[in-house]
């Protein structure tokens, strides 16, 4: 207990050896599915959920992307797959953003949608955790899932950890990344308003709003004002629209990795949303006292970071990458000016999360998601004030 509690398990040579190994085998494995070594051959995963969507509208068929039988039919003559279909329930400042892609090729596409979140994400967690970071950043199992399930949530996370380092030097700025991860994903930055108004970020608020604003206004000439229509109407019926089209609702709820989802497969719909509710209410709570206090940047990334996925009604394993800034700053603390006990172990149960969040809710009913953020939050809390960052980034 005691090496847990003090963490001289973790050297430092399993810290430079393990993810080393760790991201030869993920690339090993993934060159191995992308060749065709297994069936069915791996082809980008839900990769295909954002491609064929910018696909239609780089037709001039933007408000097709909600159609969900449209939708089906094209993923499957990409994938193979008759029985699971990814519903586009996104936002349209998002199908502005990735317009592009859909004139590429499917394969050109899926390279230049990772490789522009990889360096997008590079270049933040260089700053949060510094050059020796590097590693452990790209080796994180969160970008791992991103990945192998065709995700670029690791850009989300980069543009994250962007507003983080800037927020009280240039808010503005700030302003516009948070509004692109909130144009992007909303329901995955539920936090944030919170966050932003209790600590008194009004220019940061004004920049957001002006790139959701804008971003709106945009997608309303290009594609036509219906399409904010049609985007409301399928992300009110997501979940029906999941049980009709694909993998039946029971599965993908397994998936889930939400307080809601977890209370769901307990007690019903019912007993989920009450458990949700309870998650934002206690998530706001400690969001707002820690960003209204003017805590040093490492608590507040913590406090918000784990917050903010604790929040979300929609959370899956690739989602967690988000933990990668939250993480940075607290081991580039923890070198600075020494470890809290505990925060080593922290640190390691959150890296590997996203490896074993999956696993554990499908075979075992396990929350292990929430029980860890939930954790984190508490142990952010009482981070002590007094030992602010002394170094600059």
């Amino acid at each position: 207990m005691n090496a847990v509690r003090d963490g001289s398990w973790m050297t430092g040579e399993r810290i430079r050896v393990y993810p080393r190994l760790f991201l030869v085998i993920f690339a090993a494995g993934l060159l191995w599915l992308a060749l065709g070594r297994t069936q069915p051959r791996w082809n980008g995963m839900d990769f295909v959920g954002f491609w064929v969507p910018a696909h239609l509208a780089a037709l001039g068929h933007a408000t097709a992307v909600y159609d969900q039988s449209v939708v089906a039919t094209l993923q499957q003559a990409i994938s193979g797959r008759g029985d699971e279909v990814i519903p586009w329930v996104y936002p349209p400042i998002f199908l502005l953003l990735i317009l592009p892609l859909g004139v590429l090729p499917y394969w050109v596409a899926f390279g230049a949608y990772v490789a522009a979140g990889l360096v997008v994400y590079g270049m933040s967690l260089r700053k949060l955790a510094g050059p020796e970071g590097w590693v452990l950043a790209f080796a994180f199992p969160g970008v791992m899932c991103c990945l192998w399930n065709g995700h670029a949530e690791f850009l989300i996370a980069g543009l994250f950890g962007g507003a983080l380092l800037l927020l009280d030097r240039r808010p503005s700025i700030a302003g516009l990344l948070i509004g692109l991860c909130c144009s992007i994903k909303p329901h995955l930055f539920l936090m944030v308003p919170v966050a932003l108004v209790a600590g008194g970020y009004w220019r940061a608020i004004l920049g957001a709003a002006l790139v959701v604003l804008l971003g709106a206004v945009a997608t309303g000439a290009i594609f036509g004002v219906d399409v904010w229509r049609d985007f409301l109407l399928a992300a009110s019926g997501l979940g029906g629209g999941i049980a009709r089209h694909g993998a039946s609702f029971e599965t993908v709820l397994a998936k889930q990795l939400s307080a809601g989802a977890f209370g769901s497969r307990l007690g019903g719909p019912v007993l989920g949303a009450a458990v949700q509710v309870a998650a934002v209410v206690l998530a706001a709570w400690a969001v707002a006292i820690t960003w209204a206090r003017g805590r040093a940047l490492v608590e507040r990334a913590c406090v918000l970071g784990c917050g903010t996925l604790l929040a979300s009604p929609y959370l899956f394993d690739y989602d967690l990458v988000v933990l990668a800034v939250p993480m940075a700053l607290l081991a580039r603390d923890g070198l600075a000016r020494g470890f809290r006990p505990w925060q080593k172990s922290l640190l390691c149960t959150l890296w590997v999360a996203p490896a074993i969040a999956r696993s554990c809710s499908i075979y075992g009913g396990l929350p292990v998601t929430v029980i860890l953020l939930g954790l984190c939050v508490v142990y952010c809390l009482g981070y002590s004030s007094r030992r602010a960052l002394l170094w600059q980034i």
